[in-house]
């Protein structure tokens, strides 16, 4: 389902995610830009979580 409200952090794109030649991994566990990703989807959820505290407690 496609989020019509854009209510998500897109997160940042930086150049050097096109370069396809190099062979880095953040922390042993895999790839920066993965991580860069996973990262936003937690700071989504956080967000998310204090939206609805916030109408809870209105």
């Amino acid at each position: 389902m496609k989020n019509h409200l854009h209510n998500t952090f897109g997160g940042i794109i930086y150049s050097s995610d096109f370069n396809t030649n190099r062979k880095e991994t953040s922390k042993g566990t895999g790839s920066s830009v993965a991580a860069r990703i996973l990262a936003d989807k937690r700071f989504d959820e956080e967000c998310k979580k204090n939206v609805e505290r916030r109408q809870n407690n209105a």
